[in-house]
């Protein structure tokens, strides 16, 4: 069951085409209500059913079941508060005749007021009691619903705080819904809303910083709209083309919408709309949300349908068009794929040029309310796992309608969030204009060496990000030109690691503490010639044990002969003293002590060179019976055939100079304690940190043995940590092939690159 209409949402009709003037309803008799408000539910008018239903209540309070109506009617408006009020009542009441699920409900209504820990809670409670023949489909529910709490319960960690969040002026936002923002030059925006009782595009001018000029209905709509309903538009790169939707309510409550286009004329006028093709505004489906890109010679058009072929509700959809020919003859519809769609609702799509990322808002994947907003690397067919772009941009209420404009410094969403003291309510959607400070700074320059002209050939540069001395690869890159560029974030420390052929490498630090907003600088690299040095005299000498062996024996190297790290530090054995703390040993124990906590017996051992934590059969067994609250990963990708024999996937999610592994404890907590930590060193003294099952596979290989299981784990990873820029491998006996993908699509390969 919906939770809403999202149709109408999405499109700013959701309260119409029947408003509630009036705050209580009429004096009559509750039959007479209750009567009434079924009426008025039929037609689509859910806000004065709710007021009906409750008013009948409180005549006839032997009728809880009126209770129940109410607060599914307010859940449907999105008045989530006076839905947890009627829905508080009868939350227990879910195997009995005349209610579905109220308790499910009732925390869902939590969940989107913000009371994350009061609804994880309620969805439990629900759990404990429902007998319905549906538990195991409700099960994934709230176990994806339940991750969503969790993910809004740790916000502090998902915030942005470089981003700041405006409502926009009254002259835009009003007590009806104002939708799809379209930024058109420097200050004009043109948007959508229903203020007049049907939806319409209006525009209106910015005249100081937080002030707009009254809306207007631009002269190219004035009219020519064939339906009553027309908005979420969107023009053509050369401002010539303008696709945009046309609704009519073809039955009682229900809609119906298509893609139109208009084109402008050689005298500077628009023609009247005209519908798309019946292939892409297909019978009896709507069709709604275009976006429209170029690149190339082509057009492309990204649009929500729900059409058949689909993966669930609405789905995200594209066509393409020469630009050559004259009419907008596109091809035929393609689904964007399960990396994008899901078995819920994809809406309100657009794609950023510049950083080859679709943005669009959706309810089928773990989110904070009920729609959040993702984003996703790639093009048409090709993209990566769909990550949530966490808050502000995000709420508990529904965040739709996500726009970037470089020339509006920002960019606008839409949402039905309260936002004091300008909007108090959740049950009309207004626009939101967000700007992002200081949060980018770009570098450039060449990479020469020291006494040669120009840069150098064949360079090999490495990025890491140090965040708390921990030196994490981020960018590694092979210059075919000693030319560089790097988009980097402010208030971040790095270290650059350069090496050509014929030189020594470069280690360089680089602060962006103090850069301005959006700040550009260039800083040239050069590398020192190498200094032949004299060869000293061998003499013969006693063998020397490297510091990390004396903390951990060398002949601990195997899973099978573990070592029990001890509680002091070991002993010098020239002095007879605990080495001191200035020494290589002591800060070698210390390191290993933090890995020996990962393991319940205190074990460690080597592995590849590597100091990992010993990972007994019985761990498993002995950590404590999973609550529906942390019910394993949520599968967003259906299962698909398992590998052929040696072919393994690892998910990574770091490569390292140092390893710490205080900063991966996260990855060993909730639904991750369900795989464990992996470790591969390669060139450069770089180890690879990797994402495994516990046990080995039956032919030998490590790692999970079907990519859907593979990248369920690594979308749980990009939504629930900080590694954001983790990947699934492919291995193929023992060794990686190819440079990894966050897709279904392996030769996608990484689109996300620095």
């Amino acid at each position: 069951m919906k939770r809403t209409n999202y149709l109408l949402l999405s499109l700013g009709l959701l309260l119409l085409p029947f408003m509630l003037d009036a705050q209580r309803a009429p004096q009559k008799s509750w039959k007479k209500l209750k009567r009434e408000a079924a009426e008025f539910e039929k037609l689509g008018d859910h806000s004065r059913a709710a007021l009906y239903y409750e008013s009948a209540y409180t005549q006839k309070s032997s009728k809880p079941e009126l209770l129940y109506m109410a607060g599914v009617c307010y859940l449907k408006v999105r008045d989530y508060a006076n839905a947890v009020k009627c829905l508080a009542d009868v939350k227990d009441k879910n195997n009995e005749k005349n209610y579905d699920k109220p308790g499910y409900q009732y925390a869902l209504a939590l969940k989107q007021t913000g009371q994350y820990q009061a609804a994880k809670d309620a969805f439990n409670e629900f759990l404990k009691v429902y007998k319905g023949s549906d538990q195991a489909e409700m099960q994934a529910k709230i176990t994806t619903e339940i991750q969503g709490c969790n993910f809004a319960l740790k916000a502090q960690e998902y915030t942005n705080p470089n981003i700041s969040l405006n409502h926009l002026a009254l002259n835009i936002n009003t007590e009806k819904t104002e939708f799809a923002p379209i930024p058109f030059s420097n200050n004009v925006l043109y948007f959508s809303s229903s203020i007049s009782g049907v939806s319409k595009i209006y525009r209106s001018q910015k005249t100081g910083e937080d002030s707009w000029s009254s809306r207007q209905v631009p002269t190219l709509f004035a009219g020519k709209m064939e339906k009553p309903h027309y908005g979420n538009g969107s023009f053509s790169a050369d401002g010539k083309r303008f696709y945009f939707t046309e609704c009519d309510f073809v039955k009682a409550g229900e809609l119906q919408c298509m893609i139109y286009i208009m084109s402008q004329n050689e005298d500077g006028s628009w023609a009247n709309p005209k519908a798309l093709a019946d292939y892409i505004n297909a019978p009896e489906s709507n069709t709604t949300h275009p976006f429209v890109i170029t690149k190339e010679d082509k057009e492309i058009l990204y649009f929500a349908s729900d059409r058949e072929g689909g993966k669930g509700g609405l789905d995200l959809w594209y066509a393409s068009r020469d630009l050559k020919d004259k009419e907008a003859k596109f091809s035929l519809p393609k689904n964007l794929g399960p990396n994008i769609n899901t078995a819920g609702d994809e809406i309100t799509p657009f794609y950023h040029f510049p950083s080859q990322t679709l943005y669009f808002s959706t309810n089928g994947r773990i989110s904070a309310g009920g729609f959040d907003i993702f984003k996703s690397k790639g093009e048409m067919l090709k993209w990566e796992v769909a990550q949530n772009v966490g808050f502000p941009l995000n709420s508990a209420a529904d965040d739709l309608y996500f726009i970037i404009n470089e020339a509006h410094k920002g960019g606008y969403l839409v949402s039905n969030r309260t936002f004091d003291p300008h909007k108090v309510t959740t049950t009309n959607d207004d626009i939101f204009h967000f700007g992002q400070e200081g949060s980018r700074f770009f570098l450039s320059g060449k990479i020469m060496g020291e006494g040669k002209d120009g840069p150098l050939e064949d360079v090999n540069i490495k990025l890491f990000e140090v965040i708390d001395g921990n030196e994490e690869l981020i960018s590694d890159k092979m210059l075919a030109v000693g030319e560089y560029k790097f988009d980097l974030k402010t208030k971040k420390e790095y270290l650059f690691e350069i090496s050509a052929e014929g030189y020594p490498k470069l280690l360089k630090t680089l602060s962006t503490e103090d850069t301005q907003p959006n700040e550009k600088k260039q800083r040239n690299f050069v590398l020192p010639k190498a200094k032949v040095a004299a060869v000293p005299e061998i003499t013969p000498e006693a063998p020397q044990i490297e510091a990390r062996f004396i903390v951990v024996p060398e002949e601990f190297s195997d899973r099978d002969m573990a070592y029990l790290l001890p509680d002091e530090v070991p002993l010098n054995e020239s002095t007879g003293d605990p080495y001191a703390e200035d020494s290589e040993v002591y800060d070698l124990f210390i390191k290993a002590q933090e890995v020996a906590k990962l393991s319940m017996t205190g074990e460690v051992y080597w592995q590849d060179e590597v100091l990992v934590p010993y990972m007994s059969e019985t761990t498993a067994k002995t950590e404590p019976e999973e609550t529906p609250e942390e019910a394993g990963i949520f599968e967003l990708y259906a299962p698909t055939p398992e590998a052929e024999e040696g072919v393994a996937y690892q998910i990574q999610v770091a490569a390292v100079r140092k390893y710490r592994a205080y900063r991966f404890e996260e990855l060993q907590e909730g639904p991750l304690l369900d795989y464990r930590l992996g470790f591969e060193p390669i060139d450069g003294g770089i180890t690879r940190v990797m994402i495994l099952p516990l046990e080995s596979n039956a032919d030998g290989s490590e790692g999970f043995k079907t990519k859907s299981e593979a990248l369920n784990v690594l979308s749980y990873i990009l939504d629930h940590s900080r590694f954001k820029t983790a990947f699934v491998g492919r291995y193929e006996n023992g060794e990686r092939v190819g440079e990894g993908f966050r897709g279904l699509d392996e030769d996608a390969g990484l689109i996300d690159k620095n």
